[in-house]
């Protein structure tokens, strides 16, 4: 029986958060089916809309990382559009200082925005936005999320983004979800198939990681705490 990336059957959400607040960085690899407005993974106030951090793909073909509080919402969003039926890599850096970008494919946002920081977020949501019904969900598949209670560097996140292994920058790192694994072992996570509002394993193929070790990849999960 497959496991959800918060360790239950199919779970894909989470009455806690991962990260309280600055510095973070949060990495998400997805390969969409078609052009829409879905939710990555994102951080929510209960079950409303009224403050959440969150990372999204647009429907005009662009992603962005939001963040929303005291009825102010911003914005950091990429150039380039991401590419339909092969793998992406989205970013989210929010500094010390509060000042926030967005990595697509390695390419940063051009303008830098200082944020306020929701104060009261509690849940943790991969491929949905957190509702009462869910919203905005992903169509395609979700491969590895990655939190780091740190700003990491613009070299630390291009390393990222062209492959390289989340858990070689152990430090700071609060959360690691490898949502798209392989393996013959039954209670191996697959691949997050969002198209039909379920979680049916799937089988892509994603860019070859770098990894820590085979053990790593074969446990195909490894959640916080």
């Amino acid at each position: 029986m497959s496991r959800g990336p918060f360790g239950s059957t199919a779970t894909l959400r989470r009455s806690a958060v991962q990260v309280s607040g600055p510095p973070l960085t949060v990495l998400a690899w997805f390969r969409p089916n078609s052009t829409h407005w879905g939710t990555l993974w994102g951080q929510f106030l209960g079950s409303s809309d009224v403050e959440y951090v969150r990372l999204v793909l647009r429907g005009d073909g662009r992603a962005q990382a939001q963040v929303k509080t005291g009825g102010s919402t911003w914005t950091a969003m990429p150039t380039p559009s991401y590419g339909l039926t092969t793998w992406n890599c989205l970013v989210l850096r929010v500094q010390t200082s509060n000042l926030m970008h967005a990595y697509l494919n390695g390419t940063r946002s051009t303008l830098s925005t200082t944020i306020n920081w929701p104060p009261s977020l509690t849940r943790t949501a991969l491929g949905e936005r957190w509702s009462v019904t869910p919203a905005q969900c992903l169509d395609g598949l979700l491969g590895p999320v990655a939190v780091w209670a740190a700003a990491l560097s613009d070299s630390q996140i291009a390393a990222l983004s062209a492959g390289m292994e989340p858990r070689w920058l152990a430090s700071g790192l609060v959360g690691y979800h490898e949502c798209h694994a392989t393996g013959d072992e039954p209670d191996l996570i697959g691949s997050f198939d969002f198209a039909a509002g379920g979680t049916v394993p799937q089988s892509a193929e994603h860019p070859q990681l770098r990894r820590r070790n085979a053990r790593a990849w074969e446990l195909g999960y490894r959640g916080a705490a």
